[in-house]
């Protein structure tokens, strides 16, 4: 047995509806049903329009007539809300009542079920304040021209069905506004959970990077110094005017891989993220290496106990109480580690374009992951370039500008009596 049922929604969602206002959308709406019905020819007295399925919060219930109906009648009933269904003008007239009792900014929806086995409407029409005065003008404009008379016509105008069933579904599936900000306001607070967290998580990881750094450098130092008291088993193989590059690839490579490891953590926990420009990791033995000459018969070197050690010019140091302006700029990702009286006072990967000022009157000693990558400055001047691109280089900044540190080469050894190196004490 077939079904005519239609569902009616006003306000859904909302806190209740005005008992005067429920009373007239319901009164009105029960009437155009049963003239309706008349008009597709339902007998008036072979059945009842019934309410179910209401909505606790508002004016939305499901009207099933209960009574003998056929498929045709159903079809008909439907068709008279798009204007194919022909109807007597005082039906016309009283589906326009039905927005007597609502708001100019409310609107009445009619959920039109397509067969028996739907649970939710198929089809939705909409009526509001402005479209009844416009059928209701309308109709009166008809019966100007035919002199009165209650004679057929079909709804002017057919209703939109495409808004309302937008906004029909939208507030079914949905809910009201009140459940809509509440489910906003959780979805703010978990993201606002998430962003402490991430922020908490990045500040360890500075935290620890710094740690990190000191005991490196720490451990560096201590390094140069056992290094000094170790037996320089290639000074008689390599000319006392060369440097020997044992004494700082050990350091250097250590330092590399220690800035290498931090940089790993600091990225492991920030979201991915696309940059121009990368750090280009140094790899200072494989530099030495490959700057390293092809090897050559070393040439026998004598001493004599007359030969002295060449003195070493003392370090650049800052004059005591002299202001300095430092300015790093990067030009690329850069590791940066800034001394002030051998106290570390910043440590961080500059992105390209950021820049770091330090106004002081100590000692400044920078320590760079790549120093093609920064720009330096002292006191509004510029300082030129630092090193090569992906070098590993710590540099002493002073008014003039800044001066390269390497660590120290051992003493050369006391010569015996006879001529040979003495060892060490």
């Amino acid at each position: 047995m077939s079904r005519l049922r239609i569902r009616v929604e006003l306000n859904r969602g909302g806190a209740g509806v005005p008992l005067h206002k429920l009373a007239s959308v319901v009164d009105q709406t029960q009437k155009f049903f049963r003239m309706l019905g008349e008009d597709v020819h339902i007998a008036a007295n072979s059945g009842v329009w019934v309410g179910s399925d209401f909505d606790n919060k508002s004016l939305n219930f499901t009207a099933e007539y209960v009574g003998p109906v056929e498929p045709e009648q159903i079809r008909q009933f439907y068709a008279a809300f798009d204007g194919v269904t022909q109807m007597r003008r005082s039906t016309i007239a009283q589906f326009a009542r039905i927005a007597d009792g609502i708001g100019e900014d409310e609107l009445i929806g009619f959920g039109l079920y397509q067969n028996d086995q739907e649970n939710e409407p198929g089809e939705w029409r909409s009526l509001s304040k402005r479209e009844a005065l416009r059928i209701t003008e309308e109709i009166r404009l008809l019966l100007d021209r035919t002199e009165g008379g209650d004679g057929e016509s079909r709804m002017p105008a057919a209703l939109d069905p495409t808004a309302a069933a937008t906004l029909f579904r939208e507030r079914r599936e949905h809910g009201g506004l009140a459940e809509r900000v509440a489910r906003l306001e959780t979805e703010v607070s978990r993201h606002g959970d998430e962003i402490q967290g991430l922020r908490g998580t990045t500040a360890n990881t500075e935290r620890n990077l710094q740690n990190l750094l000191v005991a490196v450098d720490a451990f560096c130092d201590r390094a140069t110094r056992q290094m000094e008291k170790l037996p320089p088993a290639l000074e008689a193989t390599n000319p006392p005017s060369e440097p020997s590059p044992i004494a700082w690839r050990i350091p250097a490579a250590v330092l590399a891989l220690a800035v290498l490891g931090g940089l790993g953590l600091y990225y492991g926990t920030q979201e991915p993220r696309t940059s121009a420009a990368h750090v280009q990791a140094a790899d200072p033995i494989r530099q030495a290496k490959s700057a390293e000459p092809p090897p050559q018969p070393a040439p026998v070197v004598s001493v004599t106990p007359a030969s002295k050690p060449v003195p070493k010019p003392p370090p650049v140091r800052t004059a005591t109480g002299a202001s300095l302006k430092i300015e790093l700029k990067a030009s690329q990702a850069t590791w940066v580690g800034v001394y002030e009286d051998e106290k570390l006072t910043f440590a961080k990967v500059l992105e390209p374009g950021q820049t770091r000022s330090l106004d002081t009157t100590g000692r400044v000693r920078v320590q760079l992951g790549n120093a093609g990558g920064v720009e330096l400055a002292v006191n509004g001047r510029p300082a030129g370039p630092l090193g090569a691109i992906g070098q590993v280089r710590t540099v002493e900044v002073t008014a003039d500008g800044f001066h390269p540190i390497a660590p120290e080469r051992p003493k050369p050894d006391r010569p015996q009596a006879d001529g040979g190196p003495a060892p060490n004490p």
